[in-house]
């Protein structure tokens, strides 16, 4: 969240705002929504001479090109989609007054614009290993493949599979898993931390104990933020240097079939039925075409191996991928 050290948001002003905001858009939609947010950052500004220093004008700005971006992705514009962002990103630098938020819209504009940002931040080796690390991801087209034993088996979810044939298991948990299935359950947290050599989790509010880490703290936020993949590889990196790795199961939702029916996922129903609104909504709120160069910029930090779907993709340039991308999934009624 973008916030303001000065002001509360339990101001009354602020949460009048936020709940103007909230309901203009459920009702009339964000394109509509933008219209009349538009009007009133005109009116505010000219009539009552407010600037963006005044908190409650920037949330309506800020909720401007949020709005305006999902507009444009669900109508599948992507060049439009990705100037709004800029503006927005360059809007946050300008006038936000949350540290957090400007790192986000920093990152944000280095990876969309070109940067190679990661190889900066990841030149140095904190540890020698020659261990492959074989990624498992969520549409693989089997379970974890033996195959694979004398490597480090990398999961974004829990499996079935006895994982001790392998030489070693890392399992990442994303904050909204660990804390709705794990967090307050503490013979499933057991059982994790016995099955699997380490547990990350990327939840920053709750102690953490045995062989769980935390990530790093990445520069996410409203513009973007990593997902599952991103998030693995960078801690990856940032633990052991360059790697050698296997990449299966992530198509960066370039097919329609984005999870297979082993893997645990809020995407998928219990009918079996995978909720592509839910993906879309989170292509947005993370930003697609970040995630994809974020992974792309660590390319040369990686020493991919037997993965060729996963080369194929990443050899695309970003404009191919968001033009597949757009093909493959049908936001428009996100």
């Amino acid at each position: 969240m973008d916030r303001d050290p000065d002001v509360s948001n339990r101001q009354i002003v602020v949460l009048i705002t936020r709940f103007f905001i909230r309901h203009i858009t459920r009702l009339f939609g964000y394109y509509n929504a933008t219209v009349v947010l538009s009007k009133l950052i005109y009116i505010l500004n000219k009539s009552f001479h407010l600037s963006f220093d005044n908190h409650s004008l920037y949330i309506i700005q800020i909720n401007f090109f949020r709005n305006t971006c999902f507009y444009l992705f669900n109508k599948g514009d992507v060049l439009e989609h990705a100037r709004y962002k800029k503006k927005w990103a360059k809007f946050v630098i300008i006038n936000s007054k949350d540290s957090g938020a400007i790192e986000n819209a920093t990152e944000y504009l280095a990876i969309i614009n070109g940067c190679k940002l990661h190889e900066g931040e990841f030149t140095e080796s904190v540890n020698s290993n020659k261990d492959t690390f074989y990624i498992y991801g969520p549409n693989s087209d089997s379970e974890p493949l033996d195959k694979y034993n004398n490597s480090v088996l990398v999961l974004t979810k829990p499996v079935d599979k006895e994982v001790s044939i392998y030489k070693d298991s890392k399992l990442f948990l994303n904050s909204y898993y660990f804390n709705k299935f794990i967090s307050n359950d503490k013979k499933r947290l057991n059982k994790l931390q016995e099955k699997y050599g380490c547990v990350y989790v990327s939840c920053m509010h709750v102690n953490l104990d045995g062989k769980i880490k935390r990530v790093g703290a990445f520069k996410a936020g409203n513009i973007s933020s990593p997902m599952a993949l991103g998030r693995v590889l960078a801690t990856l990196i940032q633990e052991y240097g360059k790697i050698n790795c296997v990449i299966h199961g992530f198509d960066f939702y370039l097919t329609k079939k984005s999870y297979n029916s082993r893997y645990p996922s809020s995407m998928i129903s219990k009918n079996g039925a995978i909720d592509n609104q839910q993906i879309c909504e989170s292509l947005i709120e993370h930003d697609a075409l970040y995630n994809f160069l974020y992974v792309k910029g660590m390319a040369n930090m990686l020493n991919i191996l037997e993965s060729e779907k996963f080369t194929d993709i990443i050899n695309l340039t970003g404009r191919e991928y968001m033009d597949k991308l757009i093909n493959i999934r049908d936001c428009s009624n996100v």
